[in-house]
């Protein structure tokens, strides 16, 4: 191999290493552990206690029984994933979602359960058309 060929080389996985890394440092403002914070959920814990673990719900879907679904939802992407140019072909991406009803201002339900890519969007979407 030629010195140019071994300096662009090089160049080349330095930039991507750290861009990569770059994409690591930069989380959102609020890490979620659904899975786990929807275990420790209990039947007859106040919605407050509810928005202290999980926080603000992303979707509040009233239910016609008087009741509230609460959505919390989450995209994960690994490092891989969130390389610049290769992320798209590279590592992987997760899409969770929690589900809390509360009635009466207690949690009468919690679920969680991971998404598709389609399904995620399907939430997204209705996000963005019902607000928070």
């Amino acid at each position: 191999m030629s010195l140019t060929f071994r300096l662009a080389l090089a160049i080349g996985l330095t930039v991507m290493l750290l861009a990569g890394g770059a994409a690591c440092a930069s989380k959102p403002n609020q890490v979620r552990h659904l899975a786990a914070e929807v275990g420790m959920i209990n039947h007859g814990d106040s919605a407050r206690q509810v928005e202290f673990m999980l926080g603000t719900p992303d979707v509040i879907s009233p239910l016609e029984n008087g009741a509230e679904e609460w959505l919390y939802l989450e995209h994960r992407q690994n490092w891989l994933r969130r390389t610049p140019l290769l992320g798209n072909w590279l590592g992987r991406e997760d899409f969770h979602l929690a589900v809390v009803t509360i009635r009466d201002d207690r949690v009468s339900g919690a679920r969680y359960r991971e998404l598709t890519a389609e399904d995620y969007r399907q939430y997204l979407d209705q996000y963005l058309e019902n607000g928070p």
